[in-house]
C-alpha cells in the first residue's frame, strides 16, 4: 500500500514539472514569434497555446514547428543574417513524429509496442529540448539585434552578430545599439560645435 502511495506521488510530482515546462516552452515559443515582424508571421504568437488541448496537440504541434521555422527563416532572411531557412524544422519534425509514435504505442497491449513508445517518449524529450535551445538561440539572435536598415556594419561587427557577409552591400544592416539620435542646431550651447 505504501508503494502505490509513493508512485502516486512520484507521477504528481513529474505531471506538476512537466506542465510547469511546458508552459515555460510555449512562452518562449510565443515570445520567439512576437520578435518576428507581423508580415512575416505565419503563426500568430498566441495559437502556440492551442498545445495545450489534448490529442489536438498531436497535430497541432507539426503545424507550429512547420509555422515557427517558416516566420523565423523569414525574419533572418530578411535582416541580411546567417542562419537556416527553416530553423529548427528538422529538430521539431523529429520531435514531432516521436509524439504520435510515442502515443499511439501507449495504447498497445503488445509488449513490443510499449517498448517502442518508451525509446519515442526518450527521443521526443531529447529532441524537445534541442528544439527548445535551437529556438532559444535563435530568439536571442534576433531580440539582440537592433533593426537599423541605414545604420553600416563592418565585416567584423558583421559576423560577431551572425551575418553572412557574401554580398553584405544587398542586405539590411543589424546594429547591437540604436544609432545615436540626430542633432539640430539648437542641440548647441552658444553655437559651439561638439
Amino acid at each position: 500500500m505504501l508503494a502505490v502511495g509513493a508512485l502516486s506521488g512520484l507521477f504528481l510530482v513529474i505531471l506538476i514539472v512537466g506542465i510547469t515546462l511546458r508552459v515555460i516552452f510555449l512562452i518562449n515559443m510565443m515570445n520567439l514569434l512576437k520578435k518576428v515582424a507581423a508580415s512575416r508571421r505565419t503563426l500568430e504568437p498566441g495559437l502556440v497555446w492551442l498545445q495545450i488541448i489534448p490529442i489536438f496537440a498531436y497535430i497541432w504541434n507539426f503545424v507550429m514547428v512547420t509555422r515557427i521555422a517558416d516566420s523565423v527563416g523569414a525574419e533572418i532572411q530578411a535582416r541580411g543574417m546567417y542562419g537556416d531557412d527553416k530553423p529548427g524544422f528538422g529538430v521539431g519534425l523529429g520531435m514531432s513524429i516521436c509524439a504520435v509514435v510515442g502515443a499511439l504505442g501507449s495504447f498497445g497491449n503488445a509488449m513490443g509496442l510499449l517498448s517502442i513508445s518508451l525509446l519515442a517518449w526518450v527521443a521526443y524529450l531529447l529532441l524537445w529540448i534541442i528544439y527548445w535551445v535551437q529556438m532559444s538561440q535563435y530568439s536571442s539572435r534576433i531580440g539582440s539585434a537592433f533593426y537599423n536598415p541605414d545604420a553600416p556594419l563592418d565585416a567584423h561587427a558583421q559576423q560577431h552578430a551572425g551575418f553572412d557577409t557574401g554580398n553584405a552591400a544587398h542586405r539590411p544592416q543589424l546594429t547591437s545599439t540604436p544609432p545615436p539620435p540626430q542633432r539640430g542646431p539648437s542641440d548647441y550651447n552658444d553655437g559651439e560645435d561638439f
